[in-house]
């Protein structure tokens, strides 16, 4: 059973379900305090009696109840400070706040791209450094991110798990992670995720940014520990972190893209890059070892970039109204360039004393960020490189049935499940018929 593996489900899953119900009843009911909290109390009351006396069925009901309510609250509450913030016109869709970010944050974030003014990091691909570096987007142009929304690779633009890895390997490596005693080693993962907090400060505390630096946090303490949690259960909790926070944040893109990409890649894309694993033969050569390693290695980047955009295409199509075709091929080709130039970045700013050193890393570094832009300009200039559509709301929860589906029957082939897969896809097509007929 999924909340068996999955155990967080059994608390996220009503908590959402909560909120979906505060924001569609909300506009008729209002806000009311007095009975949510009189309801909430009721229930943890009945939930810890339940709990004492050993009732398993009990304490199952009146805790779903407890975070049904605890969602409806929390989502109520923030509607209620969003509507006497913003009037009445405020609409969910143009929610863009960041809950996280802060005054000083923002302050360092302006002086490091000061910095980078200072030494001549300016243009394309000036732009295109601090994006990926020190999140600083306002020098991007509109060309610039139509260019790299149109290759597929927006998501390098915005900080996020591939570039929370990166540094925290980094961090990793400086702190001797890898080749101290277990005892060091718990300190040496303390530095590291602190650094790394500082480093999300840093660069803004973005809803992607602090969703990568939470599950980095919980999976290096969890496995210091000796203790194992799965990247989905542990993906599943960071969601209820921030959610909790600010329950308006659902609607956030940046948040909604990084959640769907991570889930995709702890599901569909851990299944795959198993399956399809090349395997190197018993005593095999090192060269020979060696380049059955890169292969792996392609083909999970392979892998999880497909999946990737599998999972965020409803909501690329519903926003942008488009669908880049070639993202695969313009991510292979610069998975590898962006990892360099954030390892360049962090040599650049260790030798920033040295002015002959900078220099020549700087020359490097711009030399990198210079390929990545064009990659992204060719990619996007192919034709038909980029798919145009106008989805409805409706047709995109149906997309996502249908990616749902399919990744519960390539997990475990069933009949149940492959009925189900082919329903979806039979509903979605009638859905746009239909919609197609009318219009």
């Amino acid at each position: 059973m999924l909340t068996r593996r999955y155990p967080i489900l059994r608390l996220i899953i009503p908590m959402f379900i909560g909120m979906i119900g505060a924001f569609s009843v909300y506009e008729i009911t209002g806000y009311q305090p007095v009975i949510l909290l009189v309801v909430l109390v009721v229930a943890v009351l009945c939930t810890v009696y339940s709990y004492i006396k050993n009732h398993t069925r009990v304490f199952i009901i009146t805790s779903t109840i407890t975070f049904l309510t605890f969602g409806y609250e929390l989502t109520s509450r923030s509607l209620d400070n969003a509507y006497h913030e913003y009037g009445k016109n405020w609409k969910y869709e143009l929610y863009n706040h960041n809950p996280f970010a802060s005054a000083k944050a923002l302050d360092i974030q302006k002086k490091l791209h000061k910095k980078y003014s200072e030494h001549g990091l300016t243009g394309e691909t000036g732009s295109i450094i601090e994006a990926m570096t020190i999140g600083w987007r306002q020098g991007l142009t509109k060309d610039t991110k139509d260019c790299f929304s149109k290759a597929g690779l927006s998501h390098t633009l915005a900080l996020s798990g591939f570039h929370i890895t990166i540094v925290f390997l980094l961090l990793h490596y400086i702190f001797l992670g890898r080749i101290v005693s277990h005892r060091w080693k718990i300190q040496s993962n303390v530095l590291s995720i602190l650094c790394l907090w500082a480093y999300a400060f840093m660069a803004g505390m973005q809803p992607s940014l602090v969703r990568a630096t939470i599950m980095c946090s919980l999976l290096v303490f969890t496995q210091s520990f000796g203790r194992r949690v799965t990247p989905l259960n542990s993906c599943l909790l960071t969601g209820m972190i921030m959610l909790i926070i600010e329950p308006l944040i659902l609607f956030h893109l940046g948040f909604q893209l990084s959640f769907s990409a991570v889930i995709g890649i702890c599901t569909l894309g851990d299944t795959l890059c198993r399956r399809f694993k090349i395997n190197a033969p018993k005593h095999a050569p090192f060269i020979k070892t060696y380049t059955y390693k890169t292969l792996n290695a392609v083909k999970d980047i392979a892998i999880i970039s497909l999946v990737c955009n599998i999972f965020t295409i409803p909501i690329v199509a519903y926003t942008f109204h488009q669908i880049p075709l070639l993202s695969i091929v313009s991510n292979l080709m610069a998975t590898m360039l962006v990892s360099a130039l954030i390892i360049l970045s962090a040599i650049w700013w260790a030798t920033i004393w040295s002015a002959s050193l900078s220099t020549f890393i700087l020359a490097i570094l711009q030399w990198t960020a210079s390929a990545i832009c064009t990659i992204a300009h060719t990619i996007a200039s192919i034709p038909y490189s980029v798919y145009f559509c106008t989805p409805t709301l409706t047709e995109c929860i149906l997309m996502y049935g249908i990616i749902l589906t399919m990744t519960l029957a390539i997990r475990k082939h069933t009949s149940h499940r492959l009925i189900a897969l082919l329903i979806a896809i039979i509903t979605y097509c009638l859905a746009v018929i239909i919609r197609k007929t009318v219009l």
